[in-house]
């Protein structure tokens, strides 16, 4: 169930069901992917954004980055960036909620989380440098989405790249995180075709749920 809300402050979208669970997991994915450099604040942060019936739960620390794009119904547009930190504590609190409904609301200076027994808040994020969010889609649209043969790969050396496998173990952990909630054989997802120039994409699908990560090659 999803329903909006017209409030004092703005759009709430209300979810119910599994959503809520779903959302908190993509906000803890998110969060784990973003930036620890302050002086970065932007990529420190996981944007929320809402558009007709879907919602996007997002970050990038620059060197890889999550989308998680939820479906959702009857939803105003808006768009927030908040604190990676708080995105997370918050993302832990929602994914243990089970069979209640939880209000999103974008209210000016935060995102609020509210419902029965549950009331949190993530603070919005401003660079006082005047930076914006990475815009990426972009990024996602620009890069080679050829799925990879497993018969075949690694046939040639442009099917092969060099990766930091810390940061392609966490983004692979982080895209299993949104589709299983809980570590699971079942879960498959989608590697695409890479090369020197663009980089490894993971894509999966779930109930209500598509999820892309990308990291990028180590050059040299």
């Amino acid at each position: 169930m999803e329903t909006t809300i017209e409030t004092g402050q703005g759009i709430a979208l209300q979810v119910a069901g599994n959503q809520p669970a779903l959302i908190g997991r993509a906000l803890q994915a998110a969060a784990s992917i973003a930036s620890d450099d302050k002086a970065r604040p932007m990529l420190a942060a996981v944007r929320v954004r809402v558009a007709g019936d879907c919602m996007v739960i997002e970050s990038t620390d620059s060197y890889r980055l999550l989308s998680v794009a939820v479906d959702i119904t009857g939803s105003g547009d808006w768009s927030a960036v908040i604190d990676g930190k708080q995105a997370a504590s918050v993302g832990a609190a929602l994914a243990k909620v089970k069979n209640r409904p939880v209000l999103i609301e974008s209210a000016g200076e935060m995102v609020r989380f509210t419902g029965d027994g549950l009331g949190l808040a993530a603070f919005t994020v401003r660079d006082d440098k005047g930076s914006r969010f990475p815009d990426l889609d972009s990024l996602i649209a620009h890069n080679e989405t050829n799925q990879i043969d497993a018969e075949r790969w690694p046939a040639a050396d442009r099917d092969t790249v060099s990766m930091n496998p810390e940061l392609l173990a966490e983004t692979l952990l982080a895209v299993h995180k949104v589709l299983a909630g809980k570590r699971s054989d079942s879960t498959a997802v989608k590697v695409h075709n890479v090369s020197a120039k663009y980089a490894w994409r993971v894509t999966g699908t779930g109930e209500n749920v598509t999820v892309t990560g990308m990291v990028m090659p180590l050059r040299g």
